[in-house]
Order: structure tokens, then C-alpha cells, then sequence
């Protein structure tokens, strides 16, 4: 009967270091993971601010392009003898 408690006891005892270790294990899978959906958050900010440039970048060459057509038509007007399409 001691024999058999003994092992009993030696058997609790494995099976509690068992636990501890997945305890452990599942602790570190679980920082991993809070670590990746930080850099994921980080991406979607980065993601958003590339959008944003991209988009302002976009404004800009529009503008710029907007420019050019004016010139080229107070060039036109210029090689042409109007000066008057030149003030507006």
C-alpha cells in the first residue's frame, strides 16, 4: 500500500512539472503573439502614413501639372500677340 502511494505521489508530482512547463510554454507563445500584433499595428500606422504621403504627393503633382497647362497657354498667347490671356 506505501508502494502504491508513493508512485501515486511521484506521478502528481511529474504531472504538476508538466503543467508548470506548458504553463511556461504557453506563457511565451502568448508574448510572441502580443509581439506580433504590435508590429501588425505598427504596419497599419506605417500603411496609413505611406497612404497619406502618397496622397499629398498626388495634390502635388496635380497642382504642378494644373501649372503647366497654364503656362503652355500663356506661352501660346504670348507667341501669338495676345497679352491680355496673360493676366488672368
Amino acid at each position: 500500500m506505501l508502494g502504491q502511494g508513493k508512485r501515486l505521489g511521484m506521478a502528481v508530482e511529474e504531472q504538476s512539472k508538466e503543467l508548470g512547463d506548458c504553463k511556461s510554454r504557453l506563457k511565451e507563445k502568448e508574448e510572441i503573439l502580443e509581439h506580433y500584433k504590435r508590429l501588425l499595428e505598427e504596419s497599419k500606422d506605417a500603411m496609413k502614413e505611406k497612404e497619406s504621403a502618397m496622397n499629398r504627393l498626388k495634390e502635388v503633382i496635380e497642382d504642378r501639372d494644373g501649372e503647366i497647362r497654364r503656362l503652355k497657354v500663356v506661352v501660346a498667347a504670348m507667341e501669338l500677340g495676345q497679352p491680355e490671356v496673360t493676366k488672368n
